[in-house]
Order: C-alpha cells, then sequence, then structure tokens
C-alpha cells in the first residue's frame, strides 16, 4: 500500500506478492493481463506500457518489471527469476 514516510516526503512502496495470468505469444513474450490477490480479488490489467531489466538481486535472481495500468493508475509490476526456473510475482504501490 502507498503511504508517506513521516519527515521524507516519498512515496512508501510496500511489496506484495500476487498471482498473475498472462498470455505468451509464439515467441515466448509474456504480456500479463490480470493480477490475483491473496483473497481472491482479481484486477484486469488495463495496459503494459513497457518492460524493463531490473538486474540481479542479491539472491541472484534475475529481476525484471513492467509498467502497467490498473483501474487507471500506473503500477509496477515486478519478475523474479530464480536459477531453479520458479518466479515470485510482486507489485508495487496498489
Amino acid at each position: 500500500m502507498e503511504g508517506y514516510d513521516l519527515g521524507v516526503g516519498r512515496p512508501h512502496t510496500e511489496r506484495v506478492y500476487v498471482k498473475v495470468t498472462a498470455e505468451f505469444d509464439s515467441t515466448g513474450y509474456m504480456q500479463p493481463v490480470s493480477i490475483t490477490w491473496s483473497d481472491g480479488r482479481t484486477f484486469p490489467i488495463e495496459k503494459v506500457q513497457g518492460f524493463r531489466p531490473a538486474g540481479m538481486t542479491r539472491n541472484d535472481l534475475a529481476m525484471d518489471y513492467f509498467t502497467v495500468l490498473i483501474h487507471g493508475n500506473e503500477k509496477l509490476l515486478f519478475l523474479n527469476i530464480s536459477t531453479l526456473g520458479s518466479l515470485a510475482v510482486l507489485v508495487a504501490g496498489l
């Protein structure tokens, strides 16, 4: 959830892991189409505005992110891919 750090004035972003529904084309390109919270609420992704590699985490996980529109608000949808092929997705500031 988004809030503000007292005295700093910057938005505070909480990372929340969510289920992501995605479509894949014949080249393997992934297009996220919706996210589902742990309580079952589903939010469609209205538009994917961009995709960027975000580097490696401290645990040697490759991290990429999509910039998406959900309910008309721009959000960052991060994708962590482990060396074992599992993935975890989180949404910043929803």
